[in-house]
């Protein structure tokens, strides 16, 4: 984190425009139960980004972010946390696109049953964000496609065999939309 931070500190120093932004996500709290703290640095050119979630329950609202095979298997995913990091373009003022790294740390449990394992996944993907300021210098909304395939997990062959002898693929956050709110600085 500190490396990351003295790197914004230097950028900052050589950019003749910079910004920060500081959104929360609205699925996090909405879909999953949980939340979300995202900080971007702003050049002319580039943003850099971290981004923390945390307590996101996929099988709440009867498991909506979960697979059908994962509610199937009667699994509850809940991810303790969700973190990484990317840098990306601005296209435009409000237009920008990202290569993310992120990481979400799993604990699984089964219903029913006293079953239950962890396991970590790692993604690299895209993102594409659009930053609309409808009254300046005061609210920011920001809509997102997202595509964050799993690079690995911590689990053998990115797969776990449940007792009845069922298999849990790890999760991949694959592709998904969420809009965020917050401020410009």
């Amino acid at each position: 984190m500190y490396k990351y931070l003295l790197l914004l500190t230097l950028l900052s120093t050589h950019s003749r425009a910079s910004e920060i932004n500081i959104v929360s996500g609205l699925s996090q709290p909405l879909v999953v139960n949980g939340g979300n703290l995202e900080i971007n640095y702003l050049t002319e050119n580039l943003i850099f980004e971290y981004s923390h979630g945390w307590s996101l329950d996929f099988a709440a609202h009867g498991g909506l972010a979960q697979t059908e095979a994962e509610n199937d298997q009667n699994l509850e995913l809940f991810l303790p946390y969700s973190t990484g990091g990317g840098i990306g373009y601005r296209l435009s003022k409000q237009f920008n696109a990202r290569l993310e790294y992120k990481e979400h740390y799993y604990e699984v449990n089964r219903k029913n049953s006293d079953e239950s394992f962890q396991y970590i996944t790692r993604s690299l993907g895209i993102g594409l964000y659009w930053e609309w300021q409808p009254w300046q210098n005061m609210l920011l909304i920001v809509p997102s496609l997202r595509y964050w395939p799993n690079l690995n997990s911590s689990l053998a062959g990115d797969k776990f065999e449940l007792a009845d002898g069922e298999i849990h693929k790890a999760h991949d956050q694959g592709l998904f939309a969420n809009v965020s709110i917050g401020c410009k600085f």
